[in-house]
């Protein structure tokens, strides 16, 4: 099933974190060029339709598609969310569309007729979907609908039918467009065609907004250009007062546990309006502010809000930054290959990837790079820091790195980076698994070679390797932790604002069965990791050697805005099965041994592996006796 749920984030250089999967296809009967083609794309993209078969963008859409395509848009993951609400008693409880349908009568969704007998193939009507979308949407709707909006209906309109300040906020939020009103036809059954093209014009040009009010950067409303050229509506403040270009903020549903929040009134809205147009209409050189300038101020303001907020894990992207934090996120760039987190307005090295330069020049998790190329990166944003140090492939970077106290340079000759998500050696007849990034394919790489190249040799024990790995998709901690459980174990549960969501393995795993596993761990092993260690240690299944874990207990999620900017935002806490949190404090060894110093790697020495693999053998030789 496709994955679009939360994910600990790698960014990079890269940076520690959590996010979503993407796919591409096309369906046989939508023809390139098709006026559907965007819409669909998009969404096959964002992970909602599989883009498989045939879309039939005509026929009437069933109910079991709806709420699928509804909720998967909205952030919900089936394979991330398991929940203890009743599902309708003709549908099956372990199906897919029950997950769908829980979610569902979670929200308030369901009718009772509906929670009590689901018809998959029964119609939805466009008045339904509509309120359905704005809900998901988390759009508040008005009392009663605007002035403006009233003058916008077609004569003979029943102007005060109940539904139409919820038609108001759709389309006030760019939902819904003129042709939209013209052809409203409540009761009609909704098209397959027109889901995905209200879906998608929310994701292409949407907004915040619920009523039809005059543009205000703070606030994310906006007045449709379409609108003004057609009726012009009073404007609340002097029309010679110039504003700002609209920013487009969206508070996405995120997991199984998160409720539709109303929209928040910003404090001192009508000062920050009164700066900017002060800004805009009495500095001496305004007439150097263009629009793309005047848009790098609003970036700026929402930016320090985020940062305001005082949580080291959250930040705002900007458009300018979204590519190359994207790029990261797929695990091949050019540059030094080092995950780094902005803590404590220092750029901090959690973990140098496996085999890069950075590893390879001698950059160690901990460090925190206070110059590039002999430049100040200090009160740099984050983005900022990641390109002045990422670049070509074969050019070389100078880093000055404060370590233990202490000032030192250290040149990087930058490469291509392709993160690698499961490697495998043996020492000794005992073969050691790393895994170093909790990603897309991870799961599917660790079971071929445990199936194909370990499970096959009858290992003594093994040792598994998470040193300096920063973490990466929550559904993949999930996935790995569930190779070592049995069905029905409790893997963490998830503390959101509403409450602690407990997952539990859904089927016994490959490795339920084996013994006598060792977990390295370091100072950069983080996020994902340190579930998979928090869930084996609870469960009495490992024995840790190496140094403290960095101690990540956050899980952020990411929106996307159509601007172009990124939000990176805390959404909850993650806890172990016994409800330990391990944020900030980390996860203590068993066996403690030091991390290897500048000559060890040199010498290629690791002690900690060595350790390792010397507490398997004698574990093994223990089991014998």
């Amino acid at each position: 099933m496709r994955k679009f749920f939360i994910r600990f984030l790698t960014v990079g250089i890269l940076i520690s974190g959590i996010f979503s999967s993407l796919g591409s296809a096309m369906y046989q009967d939508i023809n390139a060029g098709s006026t559907l083609e965007p819409a669909l794309q998009t969404l096959i993209d964002r992970g909602v339709l599989d883009g498989k078969g045939f879309f039939r963008s005509s026929d009437n859409i069933p109910a079991a598609m709806f709420w699928e395509i509804v909720l998967r848009d909205s952030g919900f993951d089936p394979n991330s969310s398991t929940l203890g609400t009743d599902v309708p008693g003709n549908v099956d409880s372990e199906s897919d569309l029950a997950q769908f349908l829980r979610e569902a009568s979670r929200r308030g969704f369901l009718t009772a007729a509906e929670k009590s007998h689901f018809d998959s193939n029964a119609t939805i009507s466009r008045i339904r979907a509509i309120e359905i979308l704005v809900k998901t949407k988390a759009l508040v709707i008005p009392r009663r609908t605007s002035n403006a909006f009233r003058d916008l209906l077609p004569e003979r309109t029943p102007s005060r039918a109940g539904y139409w300040p919820t038609v108001e906020a759709a389309y006030a939020s760019g939902i819904l467009d003129n042709r939209d009103l013209t052809d409203l036809r409540p009761n009609y059954p909704l098209k397959r065609h027109e889901l995905v093209t209200w879906i998608f014009n929310f994701l292409d040009h949407g907004t915040k907004q619920s009523r039809l009010e005059a543009e205000n950067p703070f606030s994310y409303q906006r007045l449709r250009e379409s609108h003004t050229e057609e009726k012009k509506s009073s404007p609340s403040s002097s029309t010679n007062i110039q504003k700002a270009p609209s920013i487009q903020i969206q508070i996405l549903p995120v997991g199984s546990s998160t409720t539709l929040l109303p929209q928040q009134t910003l404090p001192n809205q009508d000062l920050l309006e009164t700066i900017y147009s002060d800004v805009i209409n009495r500095y001496r050189f305004s007439d150097e502010l263009t629009p793309e300038k005047r848009k790098e101020m609003i970036d700026a303001a929402i930016a320090a809000m985020v940062k305001a907020a005082g949580d080291k894990y959250s930040a705002y992207i900007k458009p300018a930054q979204s590519q190359n934090f994207q790029e990261n996120l797929d695990g091949k760039f050019e540059g030094i290959g080092a995950y780094v987190e902005l803590i404590d307005e220092k750029l901090v090295i959690t973990s140098p990837i496996v085999g890069s330069p950075a590893e390879t020049a001698g950059i160690l998790p901990g460090d925190a790079v206070i110059k590039v190329n002999d430049e100040s990166i200090a009160g740099w944003a984050l983005s900022d820091s990641v390109n002045k140090i990422k670049g070509p492939s074969g050019s070389a970077v100078k880093l000055t790195i404060l370590r233990e106290k202490k000032e030192v340079e250290i040149t990087v000759v930058r490469g291509e980076i392709t993160v690698p998500s499961v490697t495998l050696k043996w020492e000794k007849s005992v073969p050691i698994i790393g895994l170093h990034q909790f990603a897309h394919g991870t799961t599917s790489s660790f079971l071929e070679i445990l199936k194909n190249d370990v499970l096959t040799k009858h290992p003594r024990g093994m040792v598994i390797d998470l040193r300096n790995d920063p973490g990466g998709f929550l559904t993949v901690a999930r996935e790995i932790v569930e190779i070592f459980s049995t069905r029905g174990d409790k893997i963490y549960s998830t503390d959101y604002k509403t409450g602690d969501v407990p997952e539990y393995a859904r089927r016994t795993g490959e490795l339920a069965e084996f013994e006598n596993i060792v977990v390295l761990q370091n100072k950069g092993t983080a996020s994902a990791s340190e579930i998979l260690i928090g869930a084996l240690q609870d469960h009495n299944r490992i024995k840790i050697v190496g140094t403290n874990s960095l101690g990540k207990g956050t899980v952020q999620s990411i929106n996307n805005y159509s601007n172009g900017g990124m939000l990176k935002i805390t959404i909850a806490k993650w806890l172990t099965p016994k409800g330990r949190w391990i944020h900030e404090t980390g996860i203590a060894p068993d066996i403690e041994i030091a991390d290897p110093t500048s000559e060890e790697k040199q010498q290629k020495i690791d002690r900690q592996l060595d350790r390792a693999v010397q507490e398997v053998l004698r574990q093994e030789l223990s089991n014998r006796r």
